[in-house]
């Protein structure tokens, strides 16, 4: 069996690094508008997961009985806490046609009106300008 061999380390100038990064693309104003309102609906919706989850947590009753050593406490609740916002997370994540998808369909044809409406005055007030 041969052994491995360090593999040389390849030295990029700074021009050739630049070009191995991926480009930035540059996104208009309505589309900034439009990727603001998807994450902001999908945070909504692991709130409202995380909210559904702690409420159901609660109608479970705790049976003091059952629970061993290290079962109960300020830890287990603090860790519970942050599995659930987690799993409520990667629920609203996951979800398709879901609260997160239903609320950007409905809001997304707002921004774009508003956006319409304000490429309308802009373009009036640049006519108006170059009339004068």
């Amino acid at each position: 069996m041969k052994p491995i061999q360090n593999t040389p380390v390849i030295q990029l100038n700074e021009s050739k690094q630049k070009a191995l990064l991926p480009k930035k693309v540059e996104l208009s104003e309505l589309e900034r508008d439009k990727v603001k309102l998807k994450k902001a609906t999908h945070e909504f919706e692991a709130f409202f997961m995380s909210s559904m989850l702690k409420s159901m947590r609660q109608t479970i009753p705790k049976v003091e009985s059952e629970q061993g050593v290290g079962d109960s406490g300020l830890g287990k609740d603090i860790y519970q806490s942050m599995f659930d916002e987690e799993l409520s997370r990667k629920m609203a994540d996951g979800s398709r046609g879901g609260l997160a998808d239903i609320l950007y369909q409905n809001l997304v044809k707002r921004i774009e009106t508003k956006h319409a409406s304000d490429v309308q005055a802009s373009a009036r007030q640049s006519a108006v300008g170059a009339k004068d």
